[in-house]
């Protein structure tokens, strides 16, 4: 249980030094489309940017933190944990 524990805590270390790696709008249009489930038209609305630009700070943002994460790092955990442990808003 103790060995768990601190691998879930090395995990959310990493990805917050992940996260904060980002920059702020890679990190904002992740926030909005997958923690405030907002479309990409509502996205790029709200950012003042093109749709295709939205797509790509998306996918760079994702890519960098699989880039950063070691794949056991990457699962669903990680990303849930993601979402908790944004400091930028």
């Amino acid at each position: 249980m103790l060995e768990e524990n601190q691998i879930s805590l090395d995990s959310t270390h990493k990805l917050g030094r992940a996260i904060d790696a980002l920059p702020l709008r890679q990190k904002e249009a992740i926030y909005l489309r997958y923690l405030q489930e907002l479309t990409y038209d509502e996205i790029s609305e709200l950012m003042g940017v093109q749709i295709p630009s939205i797509y790509n700070l998306i996918f760079k943002g994702i890519k960098s933190l699989k880039t950063v994460l070691s794949h056991s790092d990457f699962t669903s955990k990680v990303i849930f944990l993601f979402f908790f442990n944004l400091h930028w808003y």
